[in-house]
Parts: structure tokens; C-alpha cells; sequence
């Protein structure tokens, strides 16, 4: 039978809109196979004795990340370095047991794809275990570091009437034409790199995300109300160049991995740093440090790592800049530091006076974290509360008992006297636990705690 051409396009229409639905029913099913609502009941036995699968590994024998851990280096006579940097010590876990133990990359963590450095190393003995036919200590040539302040020692010597050319290529500026393809910039504008650099977006270490204008504006205006004189930013470039630019008066120095920074700023201000190893690229780049903690009457650390850091060698850097700043014969009360982390680490910071404001903190350009009611990061810090001053800022609110800005959802518990809600809504107070909880928790009698339903501890 001969069909129209009519007839052969509606019959095609028609299995297409047959496939499209059949795969929306598909996505339901799946929905509806792993809804929530379809809670299992609590099991006085674990789940282990009743089924023939294998029981589940205690969260804690397993640190960051999933299955490694970081160890510290400090007994070591020499710890081997990568074209990055000095490595981190990882132990792999498969459980509780140690598969390897090896030296890797400090800032990439795809050791297969950026850098595939990679040293076996022996606990008992503490030697480095080389393959055969390998160097014992196994470097890529360095890239030469680019020249400090650059481009404003360009810009003395263009004329006032020059127009300036800013070239993405070259990292530089040039008076009235170049070779590349450039466009013309304000001076004003080279002071703020962030604004010209595109972020570099390597999810697997080097990943850029700048704070959008709102976050800019409260973290900077907590710099105001802390009256401190001397701001250390280790991997926030836009807080620096804000700061800065607003605060000429202030000391202010910029660690950080990426090299571009250093065609905009002088050695005094900024240095390439590697924030885990607490590593300085250039070797001149301490001592300038160390003359702006001299210089600094009282100092606040800002920080931004990158989501999955390990929280261990990052707190021990703060730590150290800590002691640098004390060995200047400053008291140690005057050191002051802010951390920008996801929530859910927060038990690694939240103690010696630390505390976490429930600012939401956003960046521009993240799929996710550039809107309020979807970010996770919020600012740990031990400066005083009334440094975070939330007022201008829709969503917030001023608890009196609690005598900080929190969010209009946050409703203060009085058996805890604090405002205990973090996130998914109001937290509900557990009389058993004697502690406020999420709000899907409910207390379980066997685990003698709160959690999710069949979430039942392992025994």
C-alpha cells in the first residue's frame, strides 16, 4: 500500500511523541522507585545479619575525599616535589586496611590527567620507592615565573593620551596598537585582573570562581568593622584587588597559585604560593611576607579553597602564618581568619572561638552557588559578630540572644539558646539528644541518636 507523504510525516510525528513520553515514564519510574517517602522501617538487628550482603564501612575509618588521607610530612628528611610544588602523603584505603601509601600533586587531583606524579613510599622504612630505570627524584622543568608589576610599570610610561590596549594573549598592556588582538581598557580596570583574567577551570585543582558583588561587599565591609590594618589573602584574588583599590591605607598581600596575578601587583603584595605545602615559588617571596606581617599591627586571613580540600594541611598552613606573624612580636589575639567552606566540613573548623555565620556566600558564573537559596559555602570565622553586619541584605534577620545576623528561617532554640538551623528549613530540638537536629531526623532508640530513616549504625 502506498502512503502520501502526508501521512508518512504524521506517523513519524507520532513515534516521536511515543518515544518522548516513554522516556518521561521512565524518569518517573525511576523517581518513584527511590521517592523518599517510601521509608524502610527501623531493624532491631543490622541490616547485614538478615540478608546475605556485606555490612557497610564505618564512615569514620575513612577521612576526606572517600578513601585517602593525608599524612603529615614533618619527620621527613625531604619530601620529593612535581613541577607544582612539594606533594602531599597519601595513604589509599580500601576500609580499614592501607592499599599504598605514595607522595602525589598538591594541587591537581586527577593524577592521571594534569599530573601523573606519583612515589610510592614505604612507612616502615621511610624510603621513597623508585621503579627501576627512574630518577629518585623525578622533576619537570619550571616555567619561569612571570615579572612582578609589569603592566603598571607599563602604564608609567605610555602618555596620558595613549589609548591602552589590553592583549588576553600576552598578559599585558600596549600603547595605541599591537600585533595580537587586543581592546581597549581603562586604566582604572587593570587594577581589578579578576575582571580581565578568564578563570582558569580545571575542576580538579586549579577551579576559579570569584565572589559575586553581594559577597564582595559583606566580606569586605567585615574587613571595615575588624579595623585591622593588614589583610592576607590566600586564594582570594578578588578580595585583595578590592580591597586594594577601596583601602590604599591598609597592608595587604596575595598568595596565590595562580602566576598571572603577578603582571599586576609588585612582589611586596603578591607571591605564587601553594596553600597545602605552604610553599613559596619564588625563594625572595617569605621575607616579603614576613615584612608584611612586621608592617601589620593586627592581621585577618581570608581564605577560599577549593571544594574538596583537605581540611587537615590547610589548617595547618593557617597555622604557620600564625606563627610567622607571632614571631614578629606580636600577640597572637591579633591574628584573626576567615575560611569560605561548604557547610558540610564544618566540624573540622568550628572550635578555638571559630564560629560560622549563616551567610549564604555566592560566586559568579557557578551553576549552582550563584544563587543564594542554592549555595552551600558560608564564612567560618573567629572575628567578632558584629563584623558580619547582614541589615542590607535581603533574607536576613538580627537575633538578639544570639546577637548575630541570621536567616528569617533560622528560629532561636531556647533549650539550646542558639540559633541551630543550618539547612533544609527549621531545625526540631530532640529531648533525647539534647540537641537540635534536621528536620527529616528522627531519633533512633537502637543507635541512641538522630538520622535519616534506615540509616542505622553499623555495629
Amino acid at each position: 500500500m502506498v502512503h502520501s507523504e502526508e501521512y508518512k510525516a504524521k506517523r513519524l510525528a507520532r513515534k516521536q511523541k511515543f518515544m518522548q513520553q516513554a522516556k518521561k515514564n521512565n524518569v518517573f519510574k525511576a523517581r518513584r522507585r527511590n521517592n523518599f517517602s517510601r521509608r524502610p522501617t527501623f531493624q532491631a538487628k543490622p541490616y547485614h545479619e538478615n540478608h546475605n550482603e556485606p555490612p557497610k564501612q564505618d564512615s569514620n575509618t575513612l577521612r576526606q575525599r572517600g578513601f585517602f588521607q593525608v599524612l603529615p610530612t614533618d619527620d621527613l628528611p625531604e619530601v620529593p616535589q612535581c613541577s607544582h610544588g612539594p606533594c602531599l602523603l597519601f595513604d589509599k584505603k580500601n576500609g580499614p586496611e592501607v592499599e599504598e601509601t605514595f607522595f602525589a600533586c598538591a594541587i591537581y587531583r586527577n593524577h592521571t590527567e594534569f599530573c601523573d606524579f606519583k612515589l610510592q613510599f614505604n612507612k616502615e622504612t621511610k624510603e621513597i620507592e623508585v621503579k627501576e630505570g627512574e630518577e629518585a627524584e623525578k622533576k619537570k622543568k619550571k616555567k619561569k615565573i612571570f615579572g612582578y608589576n609589569r603592566i603598571p610599570k607599563a602604564l608609567t610610561e605610555m602618555k596620558p593620551t595613549d589609548t591602552v590596549l589590553y592583549c588576553k594573549d600576552c598578559i599585558n598592556v600596549f600603547p595605541n596598537k599591537h600585533e595580537c588582538v587586543c581592546e581597549p581598557v581603562d586604566r582604572d580596570v587593570l587594577a581589578r585582573p579578576t575582571t580581565l583574567l578568564p578563570p582558569v577551570n580545571e575542576q580538579h585543582g586549579e577551579s576559579q570562581f570569584f565572589f559575586s558583588e553581594e559577597t564582595l561587599q559583606v566580606i569586605t565591609k567585615a574587613v571595615e568593622k575588624s579595623e585591622v590594618d593588614g589583610i592576607l589573602c590566600i586564594g582570594a584574588p578578588r578580595i585583595f584587588e578590592n580591597i586594594r583599590a577601596i583601602h590604599p591605607e591598609k597592608n595587604v598581600f596575595l598568595l596565590d597559585y595562580d602566576k598571572r596575578f603577578a603582571k599586576f601587583f609588585p612582589s611586596k603584595q603578591y607571591a605564587q604560593y601553594s596553600m597545602l605545602v605552604d610553599h613559596f615559588f619564588d625563594k625572595n617571596a617569605e621575607p616579603k611576607l614576613m615584612e608584611f606581617f612586621q608592617n601589620s599591627k593586627s592581621v585577618l586571613l581570608i581564605t577560599d579553597p577549593p571544594f574538596g580540600v583537605f581540611m587537615e594541611p590547610l589548617l595547618k598552613t593557617i597555622e604557620k602564618m600564625k606563627e610567622r606573624f607571632a614571631s614578629t612580636g606580636k600577640d597572637v589575639s591579633s591574628f584573626y581568619s576567615m575560611i569560605v567552606l561548604p557547610i558540610y566540613i564544618r566540624k573540622y573548623v568550628l572550635h578555638d572561638n571559630f564560629w560560622m555565620s549563616d551567610y549564604r556566600v555566592t560566586y559568579d558564573g557557578h551553576k549552582l552557588y550563584q544563587h543564594p537559596e542554592k549555595t552551600i559555602v558560608r564564612l567560618f570565622t573567629n572575628l567578632p559578630t558584629e563584623c558580619i553586619d547582614l541589615k542590607k541584605i535581603n533574607g536576613y534577620k538580627f537575633c538578639q540572644s544570639c546577637d548575630r545576623f541570621v536567616t528569617e528561617k533560622n528560629v532561636h532554640c531556647k533549650r539550646c539558646d542558639a540559633c541551630t538551623s543550618v539547612e533544609q528549613g527549621k531545625w526540631n530540638h530532640c529531648d533525647l539528644c539534647d540537641k537540635c537536629v534536621k528536620p527529616r531526623y528522627v531519633h533512633c532508640a537502637d543507635c541512641a541518636r538522630c538520622h535519616l530513616y534506615g540509616r542505622c549504625i553499623q555495629k
